[in-house]
Order: structure tokens, then C-alpha cells, then sequence
């Protein structure tokens, strides 16, 4: 996974266009959509027509990326929506098959294991293709492969693994791993609620 800068200041993108499109890139490369890393220093319509061309290859977004070439023509509002868009259907899109490969490039497999409540051979299984995981088991990996590509906007790999393991005041003197791993968990549940939002403010800056 790469990490995600903020765009020079003379990127001829709307401000608003390139915000919406961090998001949709940050999110189809923390998920595996896309190989090579995205060069958000110089980012242009043609590499954000790209990234979602891949995106739609990977069978997701098809409705929204109907004839991309007439994305030269919208403005910035509209290219917004269909990028505000995108990012919402990869929000609600896991994608195991290729996520189990992305996290554990940065989680060990002890790591992750403990904090999805699965057993080490399990997660083998799984990463493998041996097994199927099952639908909660999904959801949870692409939290947490979504939760590493914020990340990534403010560590290195090192730092983003290690950053599961550092006690915050936030979380009242406790690491995240110890939130997750000490109970069985939702996405959507208030503590992982709690966590993202708490990654999401340390990008805060890339919007200003």
C-alpha cells in the first residue's frame, strides 16, 4: 500500500474534485483493486478516469462508470457525486479475495487473527483459498483493510501495524488491538465506529 500525499498546490483539479477523489483512490487501493501505486502528487481526471476503469473491471461501480470518457465534459459538482459515489459502493463492497492479501501485507498473521476472533489456521484457510470465511468474518477484514488505507495517509506500513499496538488517551489508555481482540466485534458496532472516526480526523489536514 502506498502512502497517500496531499496534492501539490498547483494541481489544476477542483479542490472539492481532488478531495472526493483521495477518498475513492485511498479506498481502491487499501482493498486491492488497483496494483501500482497512484501518484496523488500529480493527480489528473485521466488517473481518476483510470483508477475507476480498474475499479469496474473488478465487477463494482459498473451503474456509475457508464461512459467514462464523458467525465472530461461534467463539472465539478457532478464529477463529485460519481466520485462521492464510487466511494460509497467500495464502502459496502468487500472484497476477500484480494483484501486478505493487502491487510496481511502490513498485519501479521497473529495480529490479525486475534482482532477478527478466528483462529491462526483459520486465517491460513482463508487467505489461502482453502476455506470460505464467512460474512462477518468479510465485513470485518474490509473494515480493517479500509481503516489501513487511512492509515497509510499518516504512516509508513511499520508505523500503521504498529499503530494497533500504542495506547491512546482517545481510547482511554488502551491500544486499538486491545478494543478489538477483547471482545468479538461489528463494523458497525460503537468502538470500531469510535476507531475510524478517530483515523479519519489524522487525515483531517488533507482537506485544507
Amino acid at each position: 500500500m502506498s502512502k497517500i500525499h496531499k496534492p501539490s498546490t498547483d494541481n489544476p483539479l477542483d479542490k472539492k474534485v481532488i478531495i472526493a477523489a483521495l477518498d475513492f483512490i485511498i479506498k481502491a487501493e487499501s482493498m486491492g483493486l488497483i496494483e501500482e501505486p497512484v501518484d496523488t502528487l500529480n493527480l489528473t481526471l485521466d488517473v481518476i478516469i483510470s483508477v475507476a476503469k480498474k475499479v469496474v473491471e473488478e465487477g463494482l461501480g459498473r451503474k456509475i462508470v457508464i461512459d467514462p470518457n464523458r467525465w472530461y465534459e461534467y463539472e465539478s459538482n457532478d464529477l463529485c457525486l460519481k466520485l462521492k459515489a464510487l466511494s460509497d459502493v467500495l464502502e459496502h463492497s468487500p472484497t476477500p479475495d484480494k483484501e486478505w492479501t493487502r491487510v496481511r501485507m502490513v498485519i501479521s498473521e497473529k495480529l490479525l487473527a486475534e482482532i477478527l476472533h478466528i483462529s491462526d489456521q483459520s486465517l491460513r484457510r482463508y487467505e489461502q483459498g482453502e476455506r470460505q470465511a464467512s460474512d462477518e468474518v468479510h465485513a470485518k477484514l474490509h473494515w480493517i483493510a479500509l481503516l489501513l488505507g487511512d492509515l497509510l495517509g499518516s504512516y509508513n506500513e511499520l508505523g500503521a501495524r504498529n499503530w494497533f499496538l500504542r495506547a491512546r488517551k482517545s481510547f482511554n489508555g488502551k491500544t486499538p488491538y486491545q478494543l478489538l481482540a477483547g471482545k468479538d466485534w461489528k463494523p458497525d458496532d460503537e468502538i470500531p465506529s469510535k476507531i475510524k472516526e478517530f483515523v479519519k480526523s489524522l487525515n483531517g489536514a488533507m482537506g485544507t
